[in-house]
């Protein structure tokens, strides 16, 4: 039987659209589809960014992808 699949459980799906490619940034975790770093994101939180103020810059992100770059 199939586990759940990511559409059902936005977790999931935030943790599939975290990726490590050795073409991509030189392995570095990065969001699917794109160049941006998850250090760059956690970096901005931890420098007291707000969600709001990194969508301006990222517009794709989400609560579900920070919690995920987060874990």
């Amino acid at each position: 039987m199939a586990g759940p699949m990511p559409e059902d459980d936005p977790m999931l799906s935030a943790n599939s659209m975290i990726v490590e490619d050795p073409a991509v940034m030189r392995g570095a975790p990065v969001f699917r589809g794109t160049r941006v770093p998850i250090s760059n994101v956690l970096a901005s939180l931890k420098a007291g960014f707000e969600l709001s103020e990194l969508r301006e810059a990222y517009p794709f992100l989400t609560p579900e992808l920070v919690e995920a770059a987060q874990s």
